[in-house]
């Protein structure tokens, strides 16, 4: 009786294997879902920067166009200031350069580890499936080895009891 001790250890072997890969698959789901998440999030600091960037930007003609003005009105001291405030600017503009390229990196970065994790998640279901399709055939093995060896023992026992030919009758005649 080794033979079935052996098959349903296999078999609960199997199913462990199965339920460790749909954990797998789980914790691979909740990975991609962070994943995409940061990525979600880094695209949207990354388009706060390019705001940003744009009103510095904006802000920064506006303060050049001032400076003309007062150049053009001849008032010294005031296009000094405004000179002062656009070289300022000019550091805000670039400064906010800088964190845009960091936050479209960053949100570079989170898109590749996203689709990392969405990879993972492909690869962990795939993994369940082939495990639950083991189990499957495990068991259909089982079955049909189960209904094999009845069907054997149904011919062994209908063989037993079929009395063979009969032994030549002697008659004394």
């Amino acid at each position: 009786m080794a033979d079935p001790e052996r098959r349903r250890r296999r078999r609960e072997t199997l199913a462990e294997l199965a339920e460790l890969r749909r954990a797998e698959e789980d914790a691979a789901a909740r990975a991609a879902e962070r994943a995409r998440r940061a990525a979600e999030a880094a695209r949207a600091r990354a388009a706060q920067a390019r705001r940003r960037l744009e009103e510095l930007r904006r802000a920064r003609v506006e303060r050049r166009a001032r400076r003309r003005r007062e150049l053009a009105r001849g008032c010294a001291g005031r296009a000094e200031l405004a000179d002062v405030e656009d070289r300022v600017a000019r550091a805000r503009v670039e400064a906010a350069r800088t964190a845009l390229r960091e936050a479209e990196a960053a949100a570079g970065e989170a898109a590749r580890a996203a689709a990392g994790a969405a990879e993972v998640l492909l690869r962990a279901v795939a993994a369940r499936k082939a495990a639950e399709a083991t189990v499957e055939r495990a068991e259909a093995e089982e079955t049909e080895q189960c209904e094999s060896q009845a069907e054997g023992e149904r011919e062994d026992a209908a063989t037993a009891r079929v009395p063979g030919p009969a032994p030549p009758s002697r008659s004394r005649s």
